[in-house]
């Protein structure tokens, strides 16, 4: 059996590029060999060799979600979907220079202050909260990390002035993508294309040329298996 996988994601941009990859991977084996796995175990198969549940979930149930792996014995993993209000949207910018995880992740501290933790929790739950009600007070502090965006803003050329557009243009706050080095904004729809706009001019002030664009709402995986004499398994879910 041959097996063509192409992808539109962008490697070390922070886009989740490898997750996908690894749930395209288990989807294909699931398929091929009729293991009859549902989402959840493809997900929990993944998320053992891709190491975290994140990117993972969001490949395999589409939209924002929320991923909890197991404790102690329990390898399996706990995935909810999170509500994402209509009139929200997210705003890429993607630069053409990477930053690979594994260096993004070597600048971060072995361990953060009992202030920063409890900070950062309330930070989260302010940013589900903006997430599914549309409150921009919320969005504003819940995009505002202080767990890995200290330690990296300095090495994605152009952070403070592509965001500081991002938000000058009606975005409700803008932040590093996964490890980076993406920047993504969070503003109404009817804002977008301002967004847009600034984000890009601001990167081609410093002669970076960025490829921006709105995301879509997610749908969960789809994927198309050809075997030989044109037979095909397909599981769109």
């Amino acid at each position: 059996v041959l097996v063509r996988a192409t992808s539109d994601i962008p490697v070390a941009r922070g886009l989740g590029s490898s997750a996908a990859a690894v749930v395209a991977g288990a989807v294909a084996a699931n398929a091929l060999l009729g293991l009859g796995l549902n989402d959840t175990a493809v997900a929990t198969l993944a998320t053992r060799i891709e190491g975290h549940p994140d990117n993972v979930a969001a490949a395999v149930f589409g939209g924002a979600t929320l991923a909890l792996a197991g404790h102690g014995s329990d390898t399996g993993i706990i995935v909810k979907q999170l509500q994402v209000h209509d009139d929200i949207c997210l705003v890429l910018a993607v630069p053409p220079f990477p930053f690979e995880t594994k260096r993004a992740r070597a600048l971060l501290p072995a361990q953060v202050s009992h202030t920063d933790a409890r900070r950062a929790a309330a930070l989260s739950a302010a940013l589900v909260h903006g997430l599914a009600t549309g409150d921009a007070e919320a969005l504003a502090l819940g995009l505002d990390d202080v767990l890995h965006v200290p330690y990296r803003r300095a090495h994605i050329q152009g952070y403070d002035e592509v965001t500081k557009a991002a938000r000058n243009a009606g975005a409700f706050g803008a932040t590093i993508s996964g490890a980076g080095s993406t920047l993504v904004a969070v503003a109404p729809y009817k804002k977008s294309e301002a967004v847009q706009a600034a984000m890009k001019e601001a990167w081609s002030k410093m002669s970076v040329d960025a490829e921006v664009f709105v995301s879509t709402r997610a749908r969960p995986y789809s994927v198309s298996i050809h075997r030989e004499c044109d037979e095909s398994v397909t599981s769109d879910d």
